[in-house]
């Protein structure tokens, strides 16, 4: 096995062979507080909606009940990254909001 040196970002666990491809990824990655995206917000909020499947005739599908992650911004309570709910309000996932702050523990 060969030992190389490497280029992490400071925003995530990825790593780089080139300085310069690290540097460039870092101002890039929504990971990264000083973008202020949305995964890295105070306001940004993932919940859950589950969905009960219905047993049909004699059948009982037990845990066939499921749970489908989705994404909300807390200022504006809009969807966010989701077609789940058909939500024609909902917004991609945004860098350089005006509403971002540090989500603690960050």
């Amino acid at each position: 096995m060969e030992e190389i040196k490497a280029y992490k970002p400071k925003c995530c666990k990825k790593a780089y062979i080139c300085k310069g491809s690290a540097t460039r990824h870092e101002k890039l990655c929504c990971k990264n507080p000083d973008n202020k995206a949305c995964i890295t917000c105070g306001h940004f909020i993932t919940d859950y909606h589950t969905v009960y499947v219905q047993p049909h005739g004699d059948q009982n599908y037990g845990d066939a009940d499921y749970d489908i992650k989705y994404y909300h911004c807390e200022v504006d309570g809009v969807n966010i990254g989701s077609d789940y709910f058909n939500d024609n309000n909902a917004k991609p996932f945004t860098k350089n909001c005006k509403n971002w702050v540090l989500k603690e523990g960050e």
